[in-house]
């Protein structure tokens, strides 16, 4: 249950990219960005989660790394540790490869994907070594850089006519559809005071998890920045909320266009 738990909420913010692979795309730049979220169920804490955005890495023109790892309550029952490591490379801001370490108690797992999106024109090829190589849709992203287009692009384009979208991602080794729906704007109450933000709802598969389709919940804020403040997912067992705790905004703030 607490490694499903992680996944939801690494998954919910990272992988919400609802545009068109088709697109011209804008290109997300946030050097030096980093967000850190405490999650809980109810009044006891699960976990945190952070994420940081570098561009001086080795062999990598950008670099995005994405964390989680179980804390009070969670960690005495297992500790667990999640990091999603991406490499982008290019103007078109697609995955060059994604790595993938886990750390649940004595269980150690380390996998790495690369993608290759020039050997074909219809298509791109995701090399891991579970599944050799496997023929994937054209300039597919996986969750990290899927985030980032979607805060550079999708919420903020005009969003009057939006309502349901489907997206392709690369993620754990699988193709992962996702079905997103726009649910409109709300002020919520945070840390920081009350913020406007966009809402939408990541669908949930109907299970043994979730009762219904839209039981995950994401606010992103209404301005410039589009800051991921919340999630709050309803499970068949109880609730758990995701909440923004800090923010360390980009050194310099720009995009690049292809």
């Amino acid at each position: 249950m607490l490694r499903l738990l992680i996944i939801i909420l690494l998954f919910s913010f990272f992988s919400i990219d609802v545009l068109s692979q088709e697109q011209n795309i804008n290109i997300p730049w946030f050097p030096g960005e980093e967000l850190k979220y405490s999650f809980g169920w109810g009044v006891l804490s699960l976990g945190r989660a952070e994420i940081s955005f570098d561009t001086d890495h080795k062999n990598c023109e950008t670099y995005i790394v994405a964390s989680a790892k179980s804390s009070g309550f969670a960690r005495f029952l297992k500790d667990i540790q999640y990091s999603f490591e991406t490499c982008v490379q290019g103007n078109k801001g697609l995955p060059y490869s994604s790595a993938r370490k886990v750390v649940e108690g004595s269980f150690h797992d380390y996998d790495i994907a690369y993608y290759y999106h020039d050997i074909r024109e219809d298509s791109s090829i995701v090399y891991t070594k579970e599944l050799d190589s496997v023929v994937v849709e054209k300039d597919i992203k996986d969750i990290i850089t899927g985030f980032f287009f979607f805060r550079s692009n999708i919420v903020m384009s005009d969003l009057n006519d939006y309502k349901i979208d489907t997206i392709t991602t690369f993620f754990i080794d699988s193709v992962w559809n996702l079905v997103i729906k726009y649910g409109g704007v709300e002020t919520i109450n945070t840390i920081h005071g009350p913020v406007e933000c966009l809402k939408f709802y990541p669908e949930t598969e109907v299970g043994s998890y979730f009762s219904e389709k839209d039981d995950m919940t994401l606010w992103i804020s209404n301005d410039s920045r589009r800051i991921p403040y919340k999630i709050y997912v309803d499970l068949k067992v109880g609730s758990i909320t995701a909440e923004l705790q800090s923010y360390t905004p980009p050194k310099t703030s720009k995009v690049k266009k292809h």
